[in-house]
Parts: structure tokens; C-alpha cells; sequence
């Protein structure tokens, strides 16, 4: 495919999930007439730079939203992926609210899953698509007012080209997987993790990735000392670490997704996935996320949904029950990629066609 000129595309991130998406759509579209831009938040100033990419931007979330949009004009791009960001004064935010301002041609919302919608008060008139998971996700997007020909179903956003096959397994290990902590119910749920430490102490070893939006680590530290809970650095690759430990938990990150497409590429079980949320503060963030009645959105998932300390108890002392429930998290991992593989391939031909076509 040619072009007469050169097309300036962009993507702005503010949240770690958004990472994973880059490296997979750059794929899609990469071509000698394509320019890709990287805006990302100074938080994510760790992320490593696809070689694909020719210009890379860090702003801190300090910037005025005057000289952000200042600055995107002055790179003329002609489209331009946003990720979804829950912090309100984030550049993906601030960007978002005055998306009316740009000279660009084409907009794409690659949607949380969880419904999250910044971007619900656009001109009619831009051409802008949310990018969503899977059908329900679409559902949930379009009961906040947006057209349904205005939402696509990507399928699986995120890269799979490091998935390769793996041949053995040993881990003994289990993992939460925090969000940031400003999230309510969050330090509720890893002090629930935490107080099963001393029963579980000669069984499993316990440990804690605290998030990359944390920027202080006191509250992990706090935990570490008073439970002897190990903490894992927060920039490793997940994808090693999910090879490294035999139940993943966390409360409704987009990890949970990443370890689900992950163990779709193996024929052999890489563990456990588990959607801990014990207690009303995280319960109450959960329904805050979406329209839906609690657990309606993890349910379309692969995983187990844990709602008190009991069953999670439960999992860990019973090796039986684990296996099982390890076996049937495999099971639904299969079918929900396999009814997922058409609506990738067909993502792909439409991104392609309003990309290339504007």
C-alpha cells in the first residue's frame, strides 16, 4: 500500500495498560509512509521505544492542557490512538476534552474494559471510534449514548508476538498484582492477601508488584515488614512473571486479560487466574466502573471471581480444588479466544481501511 505523503500517526498514554497496545497496532500499520509519535505521561518514561517509532514525547501530568494542544498542532498528525486514563488530570484527560481544537483527521479510544468513557462529549462531526474487547465491552460502551457503528470490536489489542511456545513450567509462587493504590479498596484487598501469609507460610511464597503509577512505595514496604511478603520490582516483565508463579491475583486490572491471552498460546496450564475484590470499598469501586450488576464484566472473562476471604482460603489449602479450578480456567481461555480469532481479523482489515483511506 502507497501514499502520495507521509501520515503522522500518534499515540498518547497515560496509563501503563496502554503500553501494551502500542507494539501490537504499530504492527498492523507500520509502512515507509507511516510516521508513528509517542506522547506518553513522565510516569511511563520507562517504557521501551518500538524501533518503529521516529518521535517519542514525555510530558508530566502537570502540563498545561493550553501548551499540550499547542504542541500536538504544531505535529500535524492525521490520527491519533488515545488510551483510556482513570486519573482526571492526566495528558490523556486533558487531551481528550479539547479533541475539537486539532486539525486531526481520525480519532481512536482504545476503550478499558471495565467502562471507562473520557471521551463522551465530542463534535458529531470528528471521526472518532472507540476500540473495544469483545462484544459485551461494546454493549457497556454504547449504553453510555455512543453510536454502536462508532464502537469497534479489536479482538486482542495487545502484542502477542513474544507468546512463544513454552516447554516447562516449575513454580510455587503466587502473585498479586496491585493497582494503584489511590484506586479505593485496593489496600483493603492486599491486606487480605497478605493476613493468609501466616497460614500459608510454609506452602507458598507471597508476593506483591506494586504498580508503576506508584511512584512512593511506603504502603508495599508498610506490608512487606509486617506480613514478610516479598515485593517485585515494578517494571519487570509480566510475562515472566506469570511463568514464575502458580496463582496471579488481582482486583480488575487489564493483567487479568494479558495472562488470559498469554496462557492461550500454551498447551501446557500456566497457572491460576484469580479477580480478588473482598470487602465494600472495592466492591463499590467495581460498580462505579460499569452500568452493569457487580461481576457482570469479569464474568465474560476467563478467571475466578473471588468475593470473600473464605474461597480464597479455600484455593490455597486445597490443591485438589486448585488444580480444577486451574483446569477450568485453561478450558475457558480456549473458548473465549477461539470465538474471539474472527472479530481480530476482521479489526484488522477495517483499521487498516479508515487509516489509510482518510
Amino acid at each position: 500500500m502507497t501514499f502520495n505523503k507521509k501520515k503522522n500517526i500518534g499515540f498518547i498514554v497515560s496509563d501503563p495498560a496502554g503500553l501494551n497496545y502500542l507494539d501490537s497496532y504499530i504492527s498492523i500499520l507500520k509502512n515507509k509512509s507511516i510516521v508513528f509519535t509517542i506522547i506518553v505521561s513522565k510516569k511511563l518514561a520507562f517504557s521501551k521505544k518500538n524501533k518503529n517509532i521516529s518521535r517519542f514525547y514525555i510530558f508530566d501530568d502537570t502540563e498545561k492542557t493550553i501548551d499540550l494542544i499547542k504542541f500536538l498542532k504544531n505535529l500535524n498528525l492525521d490520527v491519533i490512538f488515545l488510551t483510556q486514563s482513570s486519573q482526571k488530570k492526566s495528558i490523556v484527560n486533558k487531551i481528550s476534552r479539547n479533541l475539537i481544537k486539532l486539525q486531526t483527521k481520525l480519532f481512536f479510544v482504545i476503550q478499558d474494559y471495565w467502562g471507562m468513557v473520557s471521551l463522551t462529549k465530542t463534535s458529531n462531526k470528528q471521526k472518532l471510534y472507540y476500540l473495544v474487547l469483545n462484544n459485551f465491552a461494546k454493549q457497556i460502551t454504547a449504553k453510555y449514548g455512543i453510536e454502536k457503528k462508532k464502537i469497534l470490536i479489536s479482538g486482542n489489542q495487545t502484542k502477542t508476538k513474544n507468546y512463544s511456545k513454552i516447554k516447562n513450567i516449575s513454580k510455587k509462587n503466587i502473585l498479586f498484582f496491585s493497582q494503584p493504590l489511590y484506586i479505593s479498596g485496593v489496600k483493603e484487598n492486599l491486606k487480605k492477601f497478605c493476613h493468609l501469609k501466616k497460614t500459608f507460610d510454609k506452602k507458598f511464597i507471597f508476593y506483591i508488584k506494586p504498580h508503576p503509577l506508584d511512584v512512593k512505595n511506603d504502603y508495599y514496604i508498610s506490608l512487606k515488614k509486617k506480613f514478610n511478603v516479598r515485593l517485585i520490582n515494578k517494571y519487570e516483565s509480566v510475562h515472566n512473571l506469570f511463568l514464575k508463579n502458580k496463582i496471579i491475583l488481582n482486583c480488575f486490572s487489564l493483567i487479568g486479560y494479558e495472562h488470559s491471552l498469554y496462557q492461550s498460546y500454551q498447551k501446557k496450564n500456566i497457572g491460576l487466574l484469580l479477580y480478588v475484590r473482598i470487602g465494600k470499598k472495592i466492591n463499590k469501586t467495581i460498580n462505579n466502573l460499569k452500568i452493569d450488576k457487580l461481576g457482570e464484566i469479569p464474568k465474560d472473562l476467563p478467571g475466578i471471581i473471588i468475593n470473600d476471604q473464605k474461597k480464597l482460603f479455600d484455593i490455597l489449602n486445597n490443591d485438589r480444588i486448585c488444580e480444577q479450578l486451574t483446569s477450568e480456567y485453561k478450558n475457558n481461555v480456549v473458548k473465549y479466544f477461539k470465538k474471539n480469532k474472527k472479530n481480530v481479523k476482521n479489526f484488522y482489515k477495517i483499521l487498516k481501511n479508515k487509516v489509510f483511506n482518510i
